[in-house]
């Protein structure tokens, strides 16, 4: 329950400062040993995490960032598309057709921003992840 009401706020709330990222971190590890009940100071938390099939805090937070994007540029949120996603010049090598400029930001606000930080995990996405029919399809390709 704690966690899906986390996870539904992360794609606004993605921490970038180094000392939130190892606060989440600690909190993730601690659960670990909880579920395992491993308190043994010598055991890996790493190992505990691995073996629950638990995926990075991180690459979570990007992956749930792409399928808000994906939602948004879908008209599945009520979110509308944004005059600040430009499409990209298509001369550019590689990519895909919807891929966007990258946003201008001079302030740290900015540059931690939702698009500021997603837009270029977006155009680094494959043509087939991009072309996924559905949400679903959508994050089976961000899991593979």
């Amino acid at each position: 329950m704690v966690r899906s009401l986390l996870e539904y706020s992360c794609p606004v709330w993605d921490p970038h400062r180094q000392g939130d990222i190892d606060k989440l971190n600690k909190i993730q590890r601690a659960a670990a040993r909880f579920v395992s009940s491993d308190y043994r100071r010598k055991s890996s938390v790493t190992a505990l995490i691995q073996n629950l099939g638990w995926t990075d805090l991180q690459i979570r937070r990007k992956n749930f960032r792409l399928t808000s994007l994906y939602k948004i540029l879908h008209g599945l949120t009520a979110i509308p598309v944004s005059d600040l996603l430009i499409p990209a010049d298509k001369r550019t090598r590689g990519g895909h057709t919807q891929s966007f400029k990258h946003i201008r930001a001079n302030t740290t606000l900015g540059q931690n921003s939702f698009l500021y930080r997603t837009i270029p995990d977006w155009n680094h996405l494959p043509p087939a992840a991009i072309e996924s029919e559905s949400l679903a399809a959508f994050k089976s390709q961000l899991s593979d």
